[in-house]
């Protein structure tokens, strides 16, 4: 029996509403990134013998990291907040 790594099994049970949700719609197919390429994050599949996914876990991770720096730079934009303080006399 072959043995998955613990990363693509929790990938798969997590995207798992996701797969019934899409099935339930009649999808046929449905492709998280740029179909046919190294860029496919998730790709879910249907047919008469049932439906499939695949799930690359690098891509998605380098899609979570730019999500991320994107994020951290909007973030890093705006002005903070000014402490108080009980001494400070307003």
């Amino acid at each position: 029996m072959k043995q998955e790594a613990p990363l693509l099994v929790a990938g798969r049970t997590s995207l798992a509403p996701l797969t019934i949700i899409l099935h339930a719609l009649n999808m046929d197919s449905f492709v998280f990134g740029i179909g046919n390429s190294h860029f496919t994050v998730f790709e879910y599949s249907s047919g008469e013998g049932g439906f499939g996914i695949s799930i690359n876990p690098l891509q998605m991770l380098l899609f979570s990291g730019v999500i991320g720096l994107i994020y951290g730079l909007v973030r890093s934009g705006k002005p903070a907040k000014p402490e108080r303080s009980i001494d400070r006399q307003v």
